[in-house]
């Protein structure tokens, strides 16, 4: 049998971080979901050992809480950008805070996956676990969503005014449009 103390403090401090269950601290919690997934791994990998069982379903019971809560995050914003009251501001604001990039910031690698991904893939829906690509047709490419960091800087870089239209070709999903249009006021278009 393992030792599974470590896995066991890690869970029980997370278990224990009342902060993870502020509606607003998704960063925290984008974090912790991280660590979750990989704690549920290692207590898979330690089979049927009951304290592994046990632990299981732990991390299970608070991924649950936690996404739970992320869910009703989206929600809430959803609702309040189709009736106007999350304004592009704030959502910007909001965007920012769970990101590396800084407005003006001309060095910023948009790399990796950060809470604002996992906020704009949620208020879009587009939060599916993804799906292992075969390769496809020989015209298909690979998608790989933008990150919003990138959006950001994009939209800082690019002088938008409500004349314009901004269009994204090979637009995946939309949510660079969409990012685009919530952000800025322009009219967006994406094609795929």
């Amino acid at each position: 049998m393992a030792d599974l103390s470590k896995l066991e403090r890690d869970l029980a401090a997370l278990e224990r971080d009342s902060t993870l269950h502020s509606s607003d601290n998704l960063a925290a919690r984008f974090e912790a979901l991280k660590v979750l997934d990989f704690l549920g791994e290692a207590y898979e990998i330690q089979g049927g050992d009951p304290h592994s069982a046990m632990g299981l379903r732990r991390v299970r019971a608070l991924q649950g809480s936690l996404g739970a809560l992320n869910q009703a995050l989206f929600r809430d914003l959803r609702s309040g950008l189709r009736t106007g009251t999350v304004t592009p501001g704030q959502l910007r604001t909001l965007l920012e805070s769970n990101c590396r990039y800084r407005r003006g910031d001309t060095a910023c690698m948009h790399w990796g996956a950060e809470a604002a991904d996992a906020l704009a893939a949620g208020i879009f829906r587009s939060d599916c676990p993804s799906q292992p690509w075969d390769g496809g047709d020989v015209e298909m490419i690979h998608y790989e969503s933008t990150p919003v960091s990138a959006v950001l800087e994009l939209v800082d870089r690019v002088p938008l005014t409500r004349g314009n239209r901004f269009v994204d070709i090979g637009s995946g999903l939309g949510q660079v449009a969409l990012l685009v249009h919530l952000l800025t006021g322009v009219e967006a278009v994406g094609l795929e």
